[in-house]
């Protein structure tokens, strides 16, 4: 909703229909961007606690195996 509004105070802004279409297109870019680094770092994050959830798990069955077989 605020993306909106800002894209309509740069239309209120300036008088040039060439200037205001390069502005809007720019700051489409720029948040296109932001949004496409945030949902990264989101499937970066998600990947990484899946591995580490994997590698906890084996490490559970390491010990695990390692202490029957040392009991044994």
């Amino acid at each position: 909703m605020s993306i909106i509004l800002l894209k309509i105070l740069f239309l209120f802004k300036n008088k040039n229909l060439k200037k205001i279409s390069r502005k809007l297109t720019v700051f489409d870019l720029i948040m296109k961007k932001s949004y496409s680094r945030k949902i990264s770092l989101r499937k970066k994050k998600y990947i990484f606690t899946k591995n580490a959830l994997k590698a906890s798990k084996i490490l559970e069955e390491l010990t695990f195996n390692f202490i029957i077989l040392h009991y044994l």
